[in-house]
């Protein structure tokens, strides 16, 4: 049987409730859900064995609180260290005050808010979360095999944000996101409905952006080998950053709004300001999206001088 040690404290008097302060050693988590341990496990697989431990817990039915800290809890192939968590008891799930672990690839997530379980069997969280990645290949590796090149040789990435988390809808709110040295403000939401195609909004803003940060941007969208990663939903995309700085070339702002629907790329806006001293707008509507893309834009070039840009141009591709 597994122990820890600590404190408890249960007052059944007027207003009862309880008190418990624990300090455990390793858990091997994996007995607890029905896997074998030491046996590696897919992310699918250690989200539904999480889901299902969180339903299994025992909820107290008078007010109280719990503090538990573990060295190390071991999921499968995973080992997930310092873990503290300080949550009460409330209708339909848990008010987590506090909770801290450390992930794979020297990953840091705290998150505090409201951990709602419901009788489907899956669970929900609306709060705030932090994810801090300071080694991304390490943590790919972890997580998915499909992990682009250019996540894995960023030297640090994660995300802070307020979210709101459940089977149907993950919602980003207040987002900093942080990919290398680029850094993005906005909000994403996600939403898989029962009566309508899964989608994906996105809405962000961001400053400094080189050739590594566009290019760990563009494979949250296309992998490496052409594959469109929101096949399967619909995706309503809008980001300004700037500088710029890509292929040699510089431009003080970029701002786009983008539409993609069955590989069907329509742009509503692309504007690129800045660039040795003009500005470039362009809309347009691009099929196969990304495997095969045909389509039309329609682009127009604004500048006092447009030499330093026909100048720039014939220097990085002289055919």
């Amino acid at each position: 049987p597994y122990t820890a040690d600590g404190k408890a404290s249960v007052d059944l008097g007027l207003k009862p409730s309880f008190a418990i302060e624990a300090n455990g050693a390793q858990v091997q988590f994996d007995e607890a859900v029905g896997a074998e341990a030491g046996a590696g496990l897919t992310l699918d697989q250690r989200i539904a064995a999480f889901e299902q431990a969180l339903l299994d817990m025992p909820k107290p039915t008078i007010p109280g609180t719990v503090e538990v800290k573990l060295p190390a809890v071991v999921v499968g192939d995973t080992t997930v260290r310092d873990v503290y968590l300080s949550a009460e008891p409330v209708d339909g799930g848990w008010s987590v005050k506090s909770l801290a672990a450390t992930l794979p690839g020297r990953t840091t997530l705290e998150a505090d808010g409201m951990l709602v379980l419901n009788l489907e069997g899956h669970f929900g969280f609306n709060g705030s979360l932090l994810l801090a990645v300071a080694q991304p290949s390490g943590f790919a590796a972890w997580l998915s095999k499909d992990v682009d090149e250019a996540i894995r040789r960023l030297p640090a990435a994660g995300f802070k944000a307020k979210v709101d988390l459940s089977q149907k809808r993950q919602a980003f709110s207040d987002l900093e996101l942080i990919l290398g040295k680029a850094k993005f403000s906005g909000r994403i939401d996600s939403s898989q409905p029962d009566d309508a195609k899964p989608s994906v909004l996105m809405r962000l803003e961001g400053g400094d952006l080189d050739v590594d940060g566009l290019a760990a941007f563009a494979s949250i969208f296309v992998s490496d080998k052409g594959a469109n990663r929101f096949a399967d939903r619909d995706l309503d995309f809008q980001i300004k950053a700037g500088p710029v700085n890509a292929g040699g070339l510089t431009a003080d702002t970029v701002d786009t709004a983008l539409r993609l629907r069955d590989g069907l790329l329509e742009i509503d806006r692309l504007s690129v300001g800045g660039l040795a001293g003009a500005s470039i707008s362009a809309t347009g509507r691009i099929k196969d999206f990304p495997a095969s893309p045909t389509g039309k834009l329609d682009a127009s070039v604004v500048a006092v001088d447009l030499k330093p840009l026909i100048d720039v141009a014939a220097q990085h591709y002289p055919d």
